[in-house]
């Protein structure tokens, strides 16, 4: 079965010095807004969605192996790439069944198209770590919101770390996250994507198609953390051309 590398979260902590240039030098007026999309966390333990109503892919009927094509009845979506394979101390919900993983040998990206648009999509992320990544798109193919998802390890409390059912792989994080779109926007499709050999392990797909209001809590920090990255940019660029005057 495949390895799990926890090295990259104690690298991948970039965001504590720029709190500290934010506090003193206002970076987050200098963010894009981030909006039509709504990232929150449910609390530790939580491995399926608390949208009423929600639809949800468990990957217990996928046939095993890397997926070609797939076209759940369930969530009324189509995924290519990526591949499912049994429960282990990385993934399935519940500590059964069997889940979905990206970014095992060749299958380093996968596409969820959605039949009909949806209003939210929630996941359980499962041994996460900071190569893993998520795009979503519009139906007019734009650009939603773009994260990678190791960027809130940093924020997470030592209660999301170890698989919440069996108590193995204490060294990486399980949670279940929530995206919901805002101000009449529409998830088009979702595209998982890891960096490395690592693996994007997840497990109860679930989706909603009427406006809803956004479930779980907000990410400690998520605004420093994802708006202070253009901050630190801008930041980073000026200083280039005052030495460049000096």
């Amino acid at each position: 079965m495949h390895h799990k590398s926890i090295t990259l979260h104690l690298m991948k902590n970039p965001f504590r010095g720029l709190l500290i240039l934010s506090a003193t030098g206002g970076l987050l007026g200098l963010a894009p807004a981030r909006a039509g999309l709504v990232f929150t966390i449910e609390n530790p333990g939580v491995q399926a969605t608390t949208v009423a109503g929600a639809s949800t892919e468990t990957f217990d009927a996928v046939p095993l192996g890397v997926i070609g094509t797939y076209v759940s009845p369930t969530i009324g979506g189509t995924y290519s790439g990526g591949q499912v394979i049994p429960h282990n101390q990385y993934g399935g919900a519940g500590g059964t069944g069997q889940y979905d993983v990206v970014g095992l040998g060749t299958t380093v990206s996968q596409t969820l198209q959605f039949a009909a648009p949806k209003t939210y999509f929630g996941l359980w992320w499962s041994a996460g770590d900071a190569s893993n990544k998520l795009d979503f798109y519009d139906p007019s193919n734009a650009l939603l919101g773009s994260y990678v998802i190791g960027d809130i390890i940093p924020f997470l409390s030592s209660a999301y770390l170890g698989n919440p059912v069996t108590g193995e792989n204490k060294g990486e994080y399980y949670a279940y996250l929530d995206f919901t779109t805002t101000a009449g926007s529409q998830i088009d499709r979702v595209v998982f994507g890891n960096v490395t050999a690592s693996g994007f392990e997840s497990d109860n797909h679930s989706v909603f198609d009427k406006p809803i209001t956004p479930p779980g809590n907000p990410i400690p920090d998520s605004g420093s953390t994802f708006s202070l990255l253009a901050g630190a940019a801008v930041l980073l660029g000026l200083a280039r051309r005052l030495n460049r005057q000096q």
